[in-house]
């Protein structure tokens, strides 16, 4: 047995051994006396209603601190008391973790940070959270970072005037999954009642469907679209491409699929950079002899010979 061999060998006895040993650990520092002082102290502070510490650290799941705080009725002092004591507990124990920390405000809301939460900052995002959920009771909200979720939402025009209103010029990154009829929305925030009009009329006007729009710095940066008749597919993809404005500063990624389409067998889709080049994201993008019709193909390469600026 050569000696790279017994040290490949012996590796693989060491994973396999540890899988059988519940001692075994990641590595990282043991911190069950902390995960353990999380759930005594934390409990029971003012506005707590529930408290769930999922604390790992072995192999098999890797090395990993998550708090699930449930504070529907909490004041805001009392949530920068939480963020506060949980932050005291956690700051500088647990480097090299997985960490998230999710303050649960409602059945359908909440806000999520890492281990070590900013008292403040917590408060501030837990407030206009709650906001936005009064005015949109249906929809299942989740604020992480600069990123603003809303699932089972209402229509677009709606989702959006409550965000507005809730961030009130706070910088975000929101995206809007309607549960009705209409498109999806992604878009960075602020974003004003006037850009919101003037792109609603030109989405209007397109001849296909609009199902999902996506703005990047109050530019159009991806549109997806549904054509009802493959023979005119390519007309109304023409017309609306041109109705875009897309720019080599503003590039466009338009898809597009055939509405009520089944999932099952070759689709009639394909997508297009309108003023831009790049290197197709979708699997039938990249394979599309796999999962498009021939119809759909040779109609995709029409529109990247004339839309694209590929060369």
């Amino acid at each position: 047995m050569t000696a790279r061999f017994r040290l490949v060998a012996g590796f693989v006895g060491l994973v396999t051994g540890c899988a059988l040993l519940s001692g075994c650990t990641t590595g990282r520092p043991d911190r069950t006396e902390q995960a353990e002082r999380l759930k005594a102290e934390v409990s029971v502070l003012p506005g707590v209603a529930r408290l769930d510490v999922n604390y790992t650290n072995d192999f098999e799941t890797g090395a990993r601190i998550g708090l699930s705080v449930y504070v529907p009725a909490a004041t805001e002092p009392q949530i920068m008391a939480i963020a506060q004591r949980i932050t005291d507990i956690t700051r500088g124990q647990f480097d090299g973790y997985q960490q998230k920390t999710e303050f649960a405000v409602g059945n359908r809301a909440e806000v999520t940070t890492g281990a070590e939460p900013d008292p403040r900052q917590v408060a501030e995002q837990v407030r206009r959270l709650r906001q936005i959920s009064s005015a949109l009771p249906t929809a299942e909200i989740t604020w992480n970072g600069r990123k603003l979720d809303l699932r089972d939402a209402p229509v677009a025009a709606v989702s959006l005037a409550a965000v507005r209103t809730g961030l009130a010029g706070e910088p975000a990154r929101v995206t809007v999954l309607t549960q009705d009829a209409g498109p999806s929305w992604e878009v960075d925030f602020p974003f004003t009642a006037e850009q919101e009009r003037q792109l609603a009329e030109q989405l209007t006007a397109l001849p296909v469907e609009v199902s999902f729009v996506a703005l990047e710095k109050g530019f159009l940066s991806h549109v997806n679209v549904g054509v009802r008749d493959p023979a005119k597919a390519y007309a109304d993809l023409a017309t609306a491409i041109a109705a875009l404005h897309a720019t080599p500063a503003h590039p466009v990624h338009l898809t597009w699929h055939r509405d009520g389409e089944k999932d099952n067998g070759l689709k009639f889709a394909g997508d297009v950079y309108v003023a831009g080049c790049e290197d197709p994201r979708t699997t039938g993008g990249q394979d599309p002899g796999k999962y498009y019709t021939p119809d759909a193909i040779e109609l995709q390469g029409r529109l990247r010979a004339e839309f694209s600026a590929c060369r």
